[in-house]
């Protein structure tokens, strides 16, 4: 039934985890279909897609939201994790560099519309995406900025050993080892 919002999403949750993507997106985007501008409910829905093993899906679902509503830091920030996870599991080089590219394009957006307060978790993964990409200037700079306003506590210490990963890739292997 094309209208039952309860069956739509099972039905997206089932082909993802039988491993139909493009059968689980489809379901997922009828679902969508009858709540266009719920963020909550498409992020619930990407969350679901993800967890059932989709992450380009998820990240997809999350993107066709941010085409309406380009302002909202969740949804952008959601794209991003969903991008480098993506990435993560990808085995071929193309599909990882052009995720790590979609990832650094969301993370820019989260930090253009937040300022200077990025979730450390946004912040860090920027900066490891743009070390896989090997933009190792761009990720030295960020880092600088992002261990500079970090708050003392356990997430700190993440966003450090990124920091120092980019130096690392910069070749400034002394300053890396400061930072570590």
């Amino acid at each position: 039934n094309p209208v039952e919002q309860d069956a739509l999403k099972q039905a997206g949750i089932i082909a993802a985890r039988l491993g139909q993507a493009e059968q689980s997106r489809n379901y997922f985007r009828q679902y969508m279909e009858l709540n266009p501008g719920d963020a909550a409910v498409r992020l619930a829905i990407a969350g679901e897609a993800a967890r059932s093993g989709d992450i380009e899906g998820a990240m997809r679902i999350v993107e066709e939201g941010l085409a309406a509503d380009t302002a909202n830091v969740d949804l952008a920030t959601y794209a991003g994790h969903f991008a480098v996870q993506a990435a993560a599991r990808s085995e071929d080089k193309a599909v990882q560099q052009r995720l790590f590219e979609t990832a650094v394009t969301h993370y820019a957006r989260v930090r253009a519309l937040k300022g200077a307060q990025p979730d450390a978790g946004v912040l860090q993964n920027m900066i490891q995406a743009l070390v896989q990409l090997g933009r190792h200037g761009e990720a030295v700079t960020i880092g600088r900025e992002a261990v500079a306003s970090a708050p003392a506590d356990s997430t700190a210490s993440n966003l450090w050993l990124a920091y120092a990963t980019a130096l690392q890739g910069a070749n400034q292997l002394d300053q890396a080892l400061s930072a570590l």
